[in-house]
């Protein structure tokens, strides 16, 4: 039964991560550093859904943002 339990979670943490290869990462704000609202967001998504080729293989997205500290 530990087998079997260990193989199910092992086929998920998979299943996941192949899930996770289709899609993009989409950061918090423009190159200009201007935060993006929910409408940006929802356009790049829309944008990534109708790329030619993919027939809407990309139904997922990451935001990813990151802390710097500045030492001065």
């Amino acid at each position: 039964m530990h087998s079997v339990a260990n193989s199910l979670a092992l086929a998920a943490v998979v299943s996941t991560a192949a899930a996770a290869i289709q899609g993009f990462n989409y950061g918090n704000t423009f190159t200009t550093g201007q935060v993006k609202s929910q409408s940006d967001f929802e356009a790049e998504f829309k944008a990534a859904q109708g790329l030619d080729g993919t027939n809407g293989a990309f139904n997922s997205a990451r935001l990813y943002t990151m802390i710097v500290r500045i030492i001065k």
